[in-house]
């Protein structure tokens, strides 16, 4: 009873682990959205920052892997 005790925690943990990732990323974009927007420039250059490009790649990437899932049915 234990051990599942253990390792639902464990896997709670790692959910827990990539949604404070995304939320620290989200809050860098938002940071460099305002910066830019602040300078005057239009707000879609801040997809051309870092945490801009980081979003890009990820979001590329889980699109990959949906169309790998599905192709292998």
């Amino acid at each position: 009873m234990l051990g599942k005790q253990v390792e639902m925690l464990l896997q709670y943990s790692k959910y827990l682990a990539v949604l404070i990732a995304a939320l620290i990323l989200g809050h860098w974009f938002d940071k460099e959205r305002k910066r830019l927007v602040a300078l005057g420039r239009p707000g879609h250059h801040a997809w051309q920052t870092m945490p801009g490009i980081i979003i890009i790649i990820c979001i590329c990437l889980l699109v990959a892997l949906r169309i790998y899932i599905s192709s292998q049915n």
